[in-house]
């Protein structure tokens, strides 16, 4: 099982302990599960129908939209800020210590 699966599994068997069977069509999320899962939902870590009922709530709910959107927000600033791009010689340092490494091992490996 990939690491992936795991997580999505997890994701799932989270939502059953708290009674929440995103999957079954019967049933409305809450602004609680939200709360609870907005993360995973912005990450796209939930199945597709998890995702669909997630956001048929935030689009009915103005405070859920108002949380997501200012999450989404806060990601969009810490994406662009962390944009530091590593100077032309430390790259051509690190490619030359892998290249080394790389000799070295497939030697002796």
């Amino acid at each position: 099982m990939s690491g992936e699966d795991r997580l999505q599994r997890g994701v799932e068997d989270s939502f059953r302990n708290r009674g929440v069977e995103l999957d079954s069509a019967a049933g409305e999320c809450s602004c609680r599960d939200i709360t609870d899962y907005l993360f995973e939902y912005l990450d796209h870590q939930l199945s597709a129908v998890q995702s669909e009922r997630l956001q048929a709530h935030i689009s009915g709910c103005s405070r859920c939209t108002e949380r997501a959107e200012a999450e989404t927000h806060v990601r969009d600033i810490l994406r662009a800020s962390c944009r530091e791009v590593a100077p032309a010689t430390l790259r051509v340092r690190i490619a030359q210590q892998i290249s080394i490494y790389r000799r070295t091992t497939r030697d002796f490996g």
